[in-house]
């Protein structure tokens, strides 16, 4: 009843564990993970990774990709905790273990190149954001490609390289703009369906 909706996950989780669906349980932790964490909840973050891996048995496919997810997420806590040791090391791993998700592999590959760019390795930001920048692009995933262009943007501007930061910070504006406007469309078609269907439904009564 309540999945897509944020603030509910830890609630879902919670009674998908109960229902012994793992690892979907496992999913739902990881999502209450992931909004302790943009809410700077760090430790209840952690807790909730924990519980997802108690949840995950076996090595399937679908159990190493939210292994793989977990990893992104605890080298992304490390990193906001001031940790950054940890942190490049968590990312460095899992951008390997993660090249069998492509949609994952792009977000490891982002997290990993935000690190190096916060530890001042900015060589190696530009180099690894290009790599996620190529593969956002291949697959149309706009959010990392404009994350990718932004890291990459501004990587190159401390390698002295202006000209190069200036084109892919415009690029990230316009694919953002694009993004916005894209949104917008989307909503206007699904509130002209609103109305269609109303209208289908008053017919219906009128007969």
């Amino acid at each position: 009843m309540h999945a897509g909706q944020r603030g509910y996950a830890a609630r879902i989780a919670a009674h998908y564990e109960m229902a012994r669906c793992a690892q979907t349980a496992a999913h739902f932790w990881l999502e209450h993970a992931r909004e302790s964490t943009d809410l700077a909840a760090f430790e209840y973050a952690l807790e909730s990774i924990a519980r997802a891996e108690t949840l995950l048995e076996g090595t399937s496919r679908d159990v190493r990709e939210l292994r793989a997810q977990a990893a992104v997420q605890r080298g992304t806590i490390a990193l906001y905790q001031g940790e950054s040791s940890l942190s490049l090391s968590l990312l460095r791993d899992v951008v390997d273990v993660s090249r069998e998700f492509p949609a994952l592999y792009i977000q490891a590959l982002v997290a990993h190149s935000y690190a190096l760019y916060t530890c001042d390795c900015a060589e190696a930001a530009h180099a690894v954001a290009s790599q996620a920048l190529e593969l956002a692009s291949s697959l149309h995933d706009a959010p990392n490609a404009v994350r990718a262009l932004n890291i990459r943007g501004v990587s190159a501007l401390m390698l002295g390289r202006v000209r190069e930061a200036v084109d892919d910070l415009q690029r990230a504006c316009a694919l953002t703009d694009q993004m916005q406007q894209d949104d917008a469309d989307v909503r206007g078609t699904m509130k002209r369906m609103s109305f269609v269907s109303l209208g289908a439904l008053r017919g219906c009564f009128l007969q």
